[in-house]
């Protein structure tokens, strides 16, 4: 219930971000389109002191990928808001957009809101850096789109239950999404001169995250521009990881993507796993043979039953595909590190 409070506050929210941005004394955006994937937004243009922003946006052949610069370091309480024209068509959705990205505080996944429905249509996963919010959103949480689409960032914070946006970028168009790693594209930056700058190319470790701890720690090669596959977990540590990131995804995924029963079965299946496990390692550590054989059977037989258990939640409708898909994944990489370890 704590949960299904939470994902409609965040609801509230979003509307009011939308509200707060149509009262706002910032520039309303036109049918201009900034096109190129990236714009740096002026420093100081921003409303009441708040953050400014810089924003680029690249698609993949299976992701959307948007980045946010605040230039200053980032609050516990900044929020980002990103508006989505799916079908490049400002006189078709609400204001002229379909979807709807937004996080408040730092959370480890976005909301993903389709505004014809008002039902969360998705998750985004999400990495914070020091002045950074980079959002990866699947193509299928926005209608499967093809990924070529327009956007406007927005950027702000908390003021009681209210969130209140104090910038956009662009400031008065909207940004074209590119294919990752496309062509170079020219942005003005805060000093107001010009570089070339190639779109979707790394500058810095941060921008190669992923959000997927398990694969490992991905680095900028500042040579070429391009990100570096870090050593994926092995074993005890991608176990753990992948069972973590699957309660997560659990509890981040909104009420139109799993119903709260579901969400409360498989989280108390994937945390019982969780537990068995820990308990292996310990009787492992401690020279208990026969207990680590015990508790590791035990999360072998576990990890197939919340495999089978998500099989019969999605037939049943009462969990969303894509999710579902997700989670079995990891679920079947914890089952092989299990094997592994030869428990």
């Amino acid at each position: 219930m704590s949960e299904l409070r939470r994902t409609a506050r965040l609801l509230v929210l979003a509307f009011l971000a939308l509200a707060a941005v149509a009262d706002s004394a910032l520039p309303h955006p036109t049918a201009t389109i900034a096109a190129g994937g990236t714009v740096t937004d002026p420093q100081g243009d921003a409303a009441g002191g708040g953050p400014d922003a810089a924003f680029s946006v690249c698609h993949t052949a299976t992701e959307l990928q948007l980045d946010v610069d605040l230039f200053t370091p980032r609050e516990d309480v900044a929020s980002v808001v990103i508006d989505l024209d799916v079908d490049q068509n400002p006189n078709t959705g609400t204001q002229g957009f379909e979807f709807l990205v937004f996080t408040v505080g730092q959370p480890s996944h976005a909301t993903v809101l389709d505004l014809a429905t008002n039902q969360v249509a998705g998750v985004a996963t999400v990495t914070y850096g020091a002045t950074s919010v980079m959002l990866r959103v699947p193509l299928s949480a926005i209608g499967g789109d093809d990924g070529v689409l327009d956007a406007l960032a927005q950027v702000g914070g908390v003021s009681g239950n209210a969130l209140v946006i104090s910038d956009r970028a662009p400031d008065a168009s909207l940004l074209t999404s590119v294919a990752c790693g496309g062509v170079a594209t020219t942005t003005t930056l805060p000093t107001s001169s010009s570089t070339t700058l190639p779109t979707g190319r790394c500058t810095g470790d941060e921008q190669c995250e992923d959000g997927d701890a398990c694969k490992g720690a991905t680095t900028c090669d500042l040579q070429t521009g391009t990100c570096r596959a870090g050593t994926p977990l092995q074993g005890k540590d991608d176990l753990l990881c992948q069972l973590r990131a699957i309660e997560d995804a659990i509890t981040a995924a909104g009420g139109s993507s799993i119903a709260g029963g579901a969400r409360r079965q498989l989280l108390k299946k994937v945390r019982s796993t969780s537990s068995k496990a820990q308990g292996a390692f310990a009787a492992d550590e401690a020279g208990n043979a026969k207990k680590r054989h015990r508790l590791a059977a035990g999360a072998r037989r576990a990890l197939s039953q919340f495999v089978a258990k998500v099989g019969v939640l999605r037939r049943k409708g009462r969990i969303d595909g894509a999710l579902a898909e997700m989670i079995e994944r990891r679920a079947r990489s914890a089952s092989d590190a299990l094997s592994s370890l030869g428990l």
